[in-house]
């Protein structure tokens, strides 16, 4: 195996460490949150609960089924205070859910029965309080659903172009090192200088393409 070869591997493997650690932080930080929900639920703590839950399904991870145990969660507690009459829990347990599905989405919504359902239940509560308050001037549920499914999901094609001007951002930072940094310590300045450059320009592009996705 060539120097050059050792270089990449060794880049490659620090990659994937950090992206790793990422990875088992957010798993940990999640599941961690998912237990004290749970806990404070089975003591009784309401308030304290929906919290963790909401915080616990922002933890999202692909495959790691945190999210979706804590939306299950958050919509059980709304639906029992729907069924006792606490309209008002019930609101903000749904809106809990809405937020963390907006709160995650990538590519596509990462829940989008979950947020169905919420958009549905926020759109009925919202109209009878609106009613209560405005009488005949008061929204539909039509209307507040409407308002609420507006605009919800990111643009796939520029998120998929985020990703690809990240993956390639990496890319040129693993390539610049690669190549700039020679085995016994030389800095290649000039090929150093002109992979920073570049990857700068990605890096720029890259934050476009997420502010309009």
């Amino acid at each position: 195996m060539t120097p050059t070869m050792r270089r990449t591997l060794a880049v490659l493997a620090a990659v994937a460490v950090a992206f790793g650690a990422a990875a088992a932080r957010v798993s940990s930080s999640g599941r961690a949150d998912l237990e004290t929900a749970a806990q404070s639920r089975s003591a009784g703590l309401r308030d304290t609960a929906a919290d963790f839950y909401a915080r616990a399904a922002r933890w999202y991870l692909p495959g790691n089924g945190v999210q979706a145990d804590a939306l299950a969660a958050l919509s059980d507690m709304a639906r029992e205070a729907g069924t006792a009459g606490d309209s008002a829990f019930a609101l903000r347990a749904w809106r809990e859910v809405r937020g963390a599905v907006l709160g995650t989405r990538w590519l596509t919504v990462t829940a989008p029965e979950e947020l169905r359902e919420a958009n549905g239940e926020i759109a009925r509560l919202t109209a009878a309080e609106d009613r209560a308050l405005r009488g005949d001037a008061a929204l539909t549920q039509a209307a507040h659903l409407a308002l609420l499914e507006r605009d919800l999901a990111p643009s796939p094609l520029l998120s998929a172009v985020a990703v690809l001007l990240f993956a390639a951002w990496i890319g040129i930072l693993v390539r610049g090192g690669v190549r700039g940094v020679l085995p016994d310590g030389t800095v290649r300045w000039r090929v150093l200088g002109a992979h920073v450059g570049a990857s700068l320009v990605v890096l720029a592009l890259w934050l476009v393409a997420v502010g309009f996705a």
